[in-house]
C-alpha cells in the first residue's frame, strides 16, 4: 500500500501548482507571509538551504519528510528578533517511534507584531492593537518504498496539517497543509535530494477579498563532502515572487566525546533587487553537548536592519 503513495502525492503536488505565477507581479497577492519567514538559525545561517539535511523537530516548518532522519525524540525551540518591534516563536516536538510506524510531531509558530494604534480619521487615538499570525500543525512521517533496503536506501514522505490565523483589527483563519520527499542516499550515499511544498490550499478572508496562503516550493540537495563537512543548496519558489537561489555550508569541530561546534554560513539572491545595502549573505554558529543543542544566527537585512535568531533543542 505504501509504495503507491508517491506517485498520488507527486500529482496532487503538480495540481496544486497548476495556475501559480511565481513571478513578481504576484507580490502582495499573498496571506500570512509569516509562513515563510524561516524559524531555524541553522537554516538561515546557511542561507536557507536545508531541506534535504534537517536532524530536529524545526524540520516541520520546512520539509516535514525530514522527521525520519530523527534519532527518537526532539524538543526544539526559537527565537527570532524580527524587523522592528516584531519577533518569530517557535516550539516543536516529533518523535521518531521506529521504520515500521514513522515520525510524527507537533508545532506551533507564532510571530507578534508589537503595539500598534488605531486611529481614527483624525489621526485620534481609539485603543491600541497587539497583531499576530500563528500557524498550530500535525506532522506525520514515513518510509514509502524499499522496506527490504537498509533506511538511507528509501524513499520518505512526509506531511503537515495546519491551522493559519490572523489577527489585526480583525481575525482570519484558514486550513492548510505541507508535503515533503526525502530521496535515498545516492553517490556512494555522499549525496541526497528533496522536493517539499508549502502551504498548498487554503485562503484567508481579509475584509471582503480573500487572498490564498503563499504556497512555496524548494528542491534542495545536500553534499556530504566529509564526515565533519557539508555543502547544501536549495532552489526556492514562492507564488508570489521570483524564485531564488540559496547556498549553505556547515562545518563540524569536535572539541570532546559528545562536545561539538558547528560553523555555518551561506548566501542567497533573495530580495536581490529590493533591498539596498548589506544582504543575501548570513552566517551563524551552534553548539552541542550531549543532547543540547544551541544555535545563532545573523541575517543582515539591508536598509532594514539585521535578523538575529537563537535556537535550544535536546535531540535524545
Amino acid at each position: 500500500m505504501k509504495k503507491n503513495i508517491l506517485p498520488a502525492v507527486l500529482l496532487f503536488m503538480c495540481a496544486s501548482l497548476w495556475g501559480q505565477s511565481f513571478d513578481k507581479a504576484s507580490k502582495g497577492g499573498a496571506a500570512a507571509q509569516f509562513l515563510k519567514i524561516p524559524i531555524s538559525p541553522r537554516t538561515s545561517a546557511m542561507g536557507e538551504a536545508s531541506a534535504a539535511d534537517m536532524k530536529d523537530a524545526s524540520a516541520i516548518d520546512i520539509n516535514p519528510a525530514c522527521l525520519m532522519n530523527l534519532r527518537k525524540d526532539s524538543f526544539y525551540f526559537s527565537h527570532s528578533q524580527y524587523l522592528a518591534d516584531s519577533s518569530l516563536n517557535y516550539l516543536a516536538y516529533a518523535q521518531n517511534m521506529g521504520e515500521e510506524v514513522g515520525a510524527w510531531g507537533l508545532s506551533f509558530k507564532y510571530l507578534g507584531w508589537g503595539k500598534m494604534d488605531n486611529t481614527d480619521d483624525t489621526g485620534g487615538k481609539i485603543k491600541s492593537l497587539s497583531p499576530y499570525d500563528l500557524s498550530i500543525g500535525v506532522t506525520f512521517a514515513t518510509y514509502i518504498s524499499g522496506f527490504n533496503a537498509d533506511e538511507e536506501d528509501r524513499f520518505v514522505f512526509g506531511g503537515t496539517g495546519k491551522v493559519v490565523r490572523s489577527q489585526i483589527l480583525n481575525s482570519a483563519s484558514a486550513i492548510s497543509a505541507d508535503l515533503g520527499f526525502l530521496t535515498p542516499y545516492m553517490l556512494d550515499r555522499k549525496f541526497r535530494m528533496s522536493l517539499s511544498a508549502s502551504n498548498i490550499m487554503g485562503t484567508m478572508k481579509m475584509d471582503k477579498e480573500s487572498f490564498p496562503l503563499p504556497l512555496i516550493i524548494r528542491l534542495g540537495g545536500a553534499a556530504f563532502i566529509t564526515d565533519d563537512f557539508k555543502m547544501t543548496s536549495d532552489i526556492i519558489a514562492p507564488n508570489d515572487s521570483f524564485m531564488y537561489f540559496a547556498l549553505g555550508c556547515e562545518s563540524r569541530i569536535r572539541i570532546a566525546q559528545k562536545t561539538e561546534l558547528f560553523i555555518r554560513a551561506g548566501a542567497n539572491t533573495k530580495n536581490l533587487f529590493d533591498i539596498s545595502g548589506l544582504k543575501n549573505l548570513t552566517g551563524g554558529l551552534g553548539f552541542r553537548y550531549y543532547e543540547y543543542h544551541f544555535d545563532y544566527s545573523f541575517s543582515p537585512y539591508g536598509e532594514l536592519g539585521n535578523i538575529h535568531r537563537i535556537a535550544i533543542s535536546m535531540n535524545y
